[in-house]
């Protein structure tokens, strides 16, 4: 017989813990049994804000709580991979925040403990329930473009000192990892989902936004080949004028081009497709409202919803961990060819500190 409700905890009480939690507590098949979180005054947020067990440390919560199923990580991305093992080794599927991990070799030893305890590991590829992705990965799959010629990306955001000042992981190489990985690593997983694996990739890469106290860079310009015969381009920033400006992807094919944009790619710009007569989509879900900046489009709870029924036995659309490896896969990639870039201008420890001292007093 089928549960009525899957149990969950929450582990990182920031922006993303938090719409974890609101989506959870709505959700009636889901039940929201605790959160932890290291910081203080989180804690005390999360006592205000919700009616579950709160905890300072994730593997205390979890020896107080074994009727725990399902642990959504939502911590630094440099954190993900060791607290998916500890909470899978504890029997426990675990529903990991973008991005997976920071090195194919972490996420890796994910899916292996996973296979190893017999749980699932969950991605947060959110933007693949959007209509616009939808639609385009439908007519890929049904080859109505025909062969895949061309493809181009483009991600411009803006991210501001405020940005990196709310949480101090954030411009950290070890914890962040760059903007493939925190900012754009969605439009990577779609761009792999699209079209495949990407390979024989060249890169350039800058910081034009020096007052942001990174230790990696803000912009990049990259070129691939597809495993199909095709090529493609990626163009990202997170330096662009006071807002979110685009996120874009064109695809180029023998029998037609079409392009999805906006600032979230949730809108189709363009359809010229033989013998295709285009209808409108239902809407996408507005963008995730952080206050100081925005994200993707808000898909969390089609995305537990669908987690849920998966782990209740149905059939479902579900984003797994072997997607989010394979998204890492490329982002490590394309990363590889960073390594002279941050030779030559990463700042220095103690610059950055000074730097985010200055911009924290003039705030």
């Amino acid at each position: 017989m089928k549960k009525e409700k899957v149990r969950f905890a929450v582990v990182g009480y920031g922006f993303a813990g938090k719409r974890h939690c609101s989506h959870l507590l709505s959700i009636p098949r889901a039940e929201l049994i605790a959160v932890a979180d290291c910081d203080i005054t989180r804690q005390n947020e999360a006592r205000i804000a919700l009616s579950c067990s709160v905890h300072s440390d994730y593997i205390s919560m979890l020896e107080h709580h074994p009727e725990i199923e399902v642990v959504n990580i939502c911590t630094p991305n440099g954190l993900h991979t060791e607290q998916a093992i500890k909470c899978l080794s504890r029997g426990c599927h675990v529903v990991i925040e973008k991005p997976m991990g920071l090195t194919v070799e972490s996420c890796q030893r994910v899916m292996q403990c996973a296979i190893k305890m017999k749980r699932h590991v969950f991605c947060v590829l959110q933007n693949r329930y959007s209509p616009t992705v939808i639609w385009l990965r439908e007519i890929i799959e049904n080859h109505l473009l025909g062969k895949i010629q061309f493809v181009e990306i483009n991600c411009f955001w803006n991210r501001e000192p405020t940005y990196y000042l709310q949480s101090p992981w954030r411009g950290q190489l070890e914890m962040d990892g760059g903007p493939l990985f925190t900012q754009f690593s969605h439009f990577i997983d779609i761009l792999r989902w699209l079209v495949g694996d990407v390979y024989n990739i060249h890169g350039i890469f800058a910081r034009v936004k020096p007052e942001n106290p990174t230790e990696f860079e803000d912009t990049g310009a990259i070129n691939f080949q597809l495993k199909n015969g095709g090529i493609g381009s990626l163009n990202y920033s997170i330096a662009t004028y006071r807002q979110n400006f685009e996120s874009s992807i064109t695809i180029i094919g023998e029998k037609g081009t079409v392009k999805i944009g906006g600032q979230y790619m949730n809108e189709v710009l363009h359809c010229d497709i033989q013998d295709y007569a285009f209808e409108p989509l239902p809407s996408c879900n507005k963008p995730n409202d952080y206050g100081f900046y925005q994200g993707s489009a808000d898909n969390f709870r089609q995305m537990l919803e669908n987690i849920i029924l998966c782990l209740q036995g149905e059939n479902c659309y579900i984003s797994s961990g072997w997607e989010g490896l394979q998204g890492v896969n490329i982002i490590q990639k394309i990363y590889q060819h960073r390594a002279e870039f941050l030779r030559r201008w990463n700042l220095p420890p103690k610059v950055r500190k000074e730097i985010t001292r200055h911009l924290a007093a003039s705030i």
